[in-house]
């Protein structure tokens, strides 16, 4: 009897102790979540205060305004459909036409993209190198053709940086010169959607980027700090790229890694927040994804080549700008994924272990998810309200924008992880919608350009790409005067040296 005593009080003193360890881990696990869970709130309510600053903060007054020679740069690749379009936009804006002049990179096309672009009043470039591919390394190539060949008093004071497939309001050189004017090396404007009504995910696209301008930039030029250059069309000094040996920025984020480099450098960098540029996104998910993942890729790149110093200027020299990117870009999108993963893996080791009923693992369940949703249902239907007047799109798909907005936010988290793992390989994104200034950013026939009665474009014919032709490198005139074909391998072997 009194050794059955001893065994059933080991047994319970065993238990105990197994409970105790239980606990113990449930408790560790609750405060790590807990802990990520008060930085994303932290870096929630950072954003959430940039909300009410151009409340409280009025806009500065401009500088008086000097027409400078600005020099618009576009990189192409296979866009005979879609560069039209932004050459029209360029053709019609209200900047006088004599200071203003457009240079197209024909980057490892095998269609009508060079042609179109020349007979536009364009000077083209054609460049062939299967190598070294990339935006990054087509512009290089573009900026050493433009000052081998022009003389130096025609070199332009800046250059905007454009993608094939914007197109620009008609004030939009005005309004970033005016920004320039103002002593700002580096301007960034507005990045609309001209396709937000063609899906969800075009729609996310929209209400992100619309929300990093007017919400994020405005904001930071109100508080005097430097604008975050996001996507294309920003303007730079053309002595800031000599000073750089040319367009250095080759990883998949270059806009992110030209921000970092020229904030760390103590270059300025302001918002035109009335120039609109009209972007065209994705409109599939599975191309977001792959463009999405191209990116985070990019970003994890610059975080680890710049993250160190970033930290070290905002630290150190107490310098806002670099803490609020690392803020903004980094440490809220990785808190947030953090803080779901913790939270979701107590609440499935707490169910696993017993000290949850079902009712109660439910709840819990719906609680993490519910409450990131209402987060950024919230801030879609900010912007929605704010900027309701500048979303090209149907009433009813802006509405419900504001519901898919999360899902889409929701999906960028595991990118976070993939991209660690994933090749940062381009891949070109079909496009479904042609637009011009004149048109009301409908859908459109990618076939005849006409707009679809019913709101949706059929997929276009699929194509085989052709074979590359020899490497060279073409300089094509602008209509109406001679072309010359000029070989010049020093561009591309520069960009090989600096890699």
């Amino acid at each position: 009897m009194h050794f059955y005593r001893l065994i059933t009080c080991g047994v319970a003193v065993k238990e105990a102790a197994v409970q105790r360890g239980v606990h113990m881990l449930i408790a560790i696990l609750n405060h790590i979540a807990l802990f990520f869970i008060c930085l994303f709130c932290l870096c929630g309510l950072y954003r959430l205060f940039f909300l009410f600053v151009p409340l409280f903060f009025k806009k500065k007054a401009h500088k008086e305004e000097k027409i400078h020679r600005i020099g618009i740069l576009i990189s192409a690749r296979n866009e005979e459909k879609t560069l039209p379009y932004l050459l029209d936009s360029i053709a019609k804006q209200d900047y006088p036409k004599e200071m203003l002049s457009v240079f197209v990179a024909a980057d490892n096309c095998d269609d009508d993209t060079a042609r179109i672009a020349a007979e536009s009043g364009a000077t083209v470039f054609s460049r062939q190198n299967k190598r070294r591919t990339g935006k990054g390394y087509a512009l290089n190539f573009l900026l050493g053709e433009i000052h081998r060949t022009l003389p130096t008093e025609d070199l332009p004071d800046a250059y905007i940086i454009c993608d094939a497939d914007n197109v620009l309001d008609a004030h939009y050189v005005s309004e970033m010169n005016r920004m320039y004017s103002d002593g700002y090396q580096v301007v960034t404007g507005v990045r609309n959607t001209k396709n937000f009504g063609e899906s969800w995910v075009s729609a996310g696209y929209g209400l992100f980027f619309m929300g990093e301008s007017q919400c994020m930039n405005r904001a930071r030029m109100r508080l005097g700090s430097d604008a975050v250059v996001s996507g294309t069309g920003f303007l730079c000094d053309r002595a800031l790229i000599e000073n750089t040996g040319g367009w250095q920025f080759f990883s998949p984020a270059d806009d992110t890694e030209f921000t970092a480099f020229c904030l760390l450098r103590g270059t300025r960098i302001g918002y035109a927040e009335e120039a609109i540029l009209y972007n065209e996104n994705p409109a599939s998910f599975s191309d977001s994804l792959r463009q999405r993942s191209y990116w985070t890729k990019g970003h994890l790149r610059v975080l680890g080549h710049y993250g160190g110093s970033l930290l070290k200027m905002s630290v150190c020299k107490a310098r806002f700008a670099p803490a609020d990117m690392l803020l903004s870009l980094f440490f809220f999108a990785f808190f947030g994924l953090v803080a779901l993963i913790s939270s979701l893996f107590t609440t499935i080791v707490t169910f696993a272990l017993g000290a949850l009923t079902v009712t109660v693992f439910v709840e819990r369940l719906f609680l993490i998810l519910a409450f990131p949703y209402f987060l950024f249902f919230l801030y879609g239907v900010y912007i929605l309200i704010s900027e309701w007047p500048r979303i090209h799109a149907p009433t009813s798909k802006k509405l419900f924008s504001a519901f898919t907005y999360p899902l889409f936010m929701f999906s960028n988290l595991p990118l976070v992880v993939t991209a660690a793992f994933d090749r940062a390989i381009w891949r070109k994104v079909e496009r479904s919608s042609y637009l011009s200034l004149d048109d009301d950013f409908r859908p459109r026939d990618r076939r005849t350009g006409d707009p679809e009665p019913d709101g949706t474009a059929r997929p276009a014919d699929n194509k085989t790409e052709a074979e590359p032709p020899e490497e060279k490198t073409v300089a094509e005139a602008p209509s109406g005067k001679d072309g010359a074909e000029n070989v010049s391998p020093e561009n591309e072997n520069n960009a090989d040296n600096k890699e």
